[in-house]
């Protein structure tokens, strides 16, 4: 999955020579918390909503410029790089937007809900689905064979995720397209190298 089809595209910009009043105001009226500061076709900084309410706590008697208070030389991303690794900038940084850069010239924003968004797709969660969190018991019994074995019974898979608990053996969190599952479930039922956790419909 890349950054370029998830990106909020034609981000709203703002010059540094504008003062904070202009970029609130900004904010306010297209509910967006970033907004990248633009000179020249160049990005310099980026505005959040978290550095405009610090200049705002100030109670100058002239507004600041947001060259005076913008986020210089922010973290940003290219365009073509993936979810995975927007997910772990965002996490080592703790931002909540990344500038987007196509060959150096601003591309979009990719922002937490973004990443939240892109995810919940990645997941099937904006789905009407059947979880089903199973242990595999078995050292030497393979992810692949309970694939194979859910998929024989005509159920598709939409996801899976790997979660990893002191207490268990290997777990996994499947989802599946919501049918009826019963016939998935009476067949892992039947090997003693599976046990089914939980079913949440």
């Amino acid at each position: 999955m890349k950054i370029k089809n998830w990106m909020s595209k034609d981000p709203k910009i703002i010059s540094p020579d504008s003062n904070v009043f202009e970029a609130v105001e900004m904010m306010q009226k297209f509910s967006i918390r970033h907004i990248p500061v633009m000179e020249n076709d160049d990005l310099i900084g980026l505005v959040t909503e978290s550095t405009l309410r610090q200049a705002l706590l100030k109670k100058e008697d002239k507004p600041e410029k947001i060259r005076d208070i913008m986020i210089r030389n922010p973290i940003t991303i290219d365009y073509s790089a993936s979810i995975d690794h927007a997910a772990r900038l965002i996490n080592e940084y703790r931002v909540g937007g990344l500038p987007v850069l196509d060959k150096r010239k601003l591309a979009g924003i990719f922002t937490t809900t973004d990443l939240v968004t892109a995810f919940i797709s990645l997941l099937g969660i904006d789905q009407k689905t059947t979880r089903l969190n199973i242990s595999i018991l078995e050292k030497n019994t393979h992810l692949e064979d309970l694939v194979s074995l859910i998929r024989n019974q005509g159920a598709e898979i939409l996801s899976i995720i790997y979660e990893s608990h002191p207490s268990r053996k290997r777990c996994y969190i499947i989802r599946l397209e919501n049918k009826d599952i019963a016939g998935v479930i009476e067949e892992i039922q039947k090997h003693d190298k599976y046990k089914i956790i939980s079913v949440i419909e």
